[in-house]
């Protein structure tokens, strides 16, 4: 039992579990806000407006274009550089991640409303 309690993976355990609280909440506002983003803009992808749909169009389509790591690194190190001011890696993950999630959920509203029939 004492070798066991001196193992490699006891002493990193807290690090795995500090690790797990980061990925979660990651991932839970940034899936909040996506749906949120994702609802705007796939109503936006309806609208009669051509302004409105041409920018709403692009956003999906360059989204969903791109691999989510290129925009990570993008928001994380390319962001600050345009705007003049360092983002919190945190902060960054979770825009990533809402951007991301918000392109792929527009498609999902889209098509739902699509699927619905006229009367």
């Amino acid at each position: 039992m004492e070798a066991f309690l001196d193992s490699h993976f006891v002493r990193v355990m807290p690090f795995l579990w500090q690790g797990l609280g980061y990925t979660l909440l990651i991932t839970g506002v940034g899936l909040l806000f996506g749906f949120i983003l994702g609802a705007i803009v796939g109503l936006a992808r309806l609208s009669k407006n051509k302004f409105i749909y041409v920018i709403s169009s692009i956003y999906v389509e360059v989204l969903r274009g791109t691999p989510i790591l290129a925009q990570i690194l993008f928001i994380y190190f390319g962001l600050p550089d345009l705007l003049g001011f360092n983002i919190d890696k945190i902060t960054a993950s979770i825009i990533a991640i809402a951007v991301n999630a918000g392109a792929y959920i527009a498609e999902i509203v889209r098509g739902a409303v699509y699927s619905i029939d006229k009367g």
